[in-house]
């Protein structure tokens, strides 16, 4: 829309373009009447018939039989329960015990996402590709770029929770880094103003850049951070009255405003840089994306499919852990329970001997997809057996 009215001097020219955003507001404000409700907040009110109807429409249709969806909502009762007795988490909190290494993580991720070269784009793309010689070009350009964005987050939308939040950062920080430093090396070329090739070069890694971030910790550390909250400083957010039933915590405060300050220091001062070395500026991003590919390599947490339960055990024990130590930490208790019916994690159940006694009843090594009713805890198996003889 914007490159047709660019020629447009009049009203008309910047009204409609920017009337254009009020597209994605209307469809989220239509969206949220066939978005599910959050199980957890409607059986926090004590709603639990209506979270039965919510987690029908989250779960596979395979899932609702033999009980299974009853059996979540008593499992999720029992932690929502528990978590009442949780002590609320105070800000100093943040930087103590167990939730200091959340909280760097938080920061850390929020800082590659925009220091790595996104923020870059977003503020002096354009004024780029036009230093580079590219002139009434640049605009077209700027426009490819930002649909490769687009197709980045939505890829990583549907690969997340099958892939996994850390080999798609380790994967999108590693292609970062290739990207920024050929954009240094041709954007520096003595020629490029008249170089096509090195002109096109800098062009295509920008567009892979922009796809490659939301691969990355664009799309991620949103993501992670609101997993990391864990249920001790989520009890900070309700204080503060935050609606408890989203994902904000008190860590996403924290990287919310390290995404702020971040994408600050970028916009002002790249000018700055740009004027003393020029396009070298995209080897200051190459170290920048290298630290953020180290990152998700030894210490980026994989959550996917744990509980918020869960995840303040595995933050406790032990309170270090390497990042390829968390897909296959064991993990007990009702953050166990919640997440095994869940059934979001790769593999198997430890259920013990055929007889259904194991010496650890309520112990998950890593559960699978599809939950039978064979393949749940002994406690699980004799809830929902209770269940059906009523």
């Amino acid at each position: 829309m914007s490159q047709a009215y660019r020629y447009h001097t009049d009203k008309v020219g910047w009204m409609v373009p920017v009337s254009m955003q009020l597209l994605p507001p209307v469809i989220a404000i239509i969206g949220i009447w066939f978005t599910a409700e959050s199980p957890r907040w409607l059986i926090s009110k004590g709603r639990e018939a209506e979270a039965i109807v919510a987690l029908r429409k989250l779960r596979r249709k395979e899932y609702a039989g033999a009980g299974v969806l009853e059996a979540e909502v008593e499992a999720i009762a029992d932690a929502v329960e528990q978590t009442k007795h949780v002590k609320e988490g105070g800000w100093v909190e943040l930087f103590k015990g167990s939730m200091w290494r959340r909280t760097i993580y938080a920061i850390a991720m929020f800082f590659f996402y925009e220091a790595g070269g996104n923020q870059f784009y977003n503020s002096y793309g354009p004024t780029f590709f036009v230093s580079t010689g590219l002139g009434a070009k640049s605009f077209t350009y700027a426009v490819v770029c930002q649909t490769a964005g687009t197709t980045g987050a939505l890829m990583t939308i549907f690969a997340t929770d099958r892939v996994g939040r850390r080999p798609l950062c380790i994967f999108g920080s590693a292609l970062l880094v290739i990207w920024v430093t050929l954009i240094g090396a041709l954007g520096s070329k003595p020629d490029i103003t008249t170089n096509t090739s090195a002109q096109n070069g800098v062009v295509a890694s920008f567009v892979l850049l922009l796809w490659s971030t939301k691969i990355a910790y664009a799309t991620h550390a949103f993501i992670v951070t609101a997993e990391l909250g864990g249920v001790h400083m989520r009890k900070k957010s309700e204080s503060l009255r935050i609606n408890p039933q989203t994902t904000l915590n008190a860590v996403m405060m924290i990287g919310a405003a390290t995404d702020v300050i971040s994408s600050f220091a970028v916009a002002f001062s790249s000018p700055y840089i740009l004027n003393v070395i020029g396009a070298k500026i995209g080897y200051i991003f190459t170290v920048i994306s290298g630290a953020g590919l180290l990152f998700a390599i030894f210490l980026l947490p994989e959550l996917r499919g744990r509980s918020l339960e869960e995840v303040d055990e595995l933050f406790e024990k032990p309170r270090f852990r390497w990042a390829w130590q968390f897909k296959g930490a064991q993990t007990t208790g009702l953050g166990a329970r919640v997440a095994q019916l869940q059934g979001v994690h790769d593999g198997g159940v430890d259920t013990g001997p055929e007889t259904g006694k194991s010496e650890q009843p309520e112990q998950v090594v890593r559960p699978t997809r599809h939950i039978s009713e064979r393949c749940l805890m002994p406690s699980m198996r004799w809830s929902m057996a209770r269940r059906n003889e009523m």
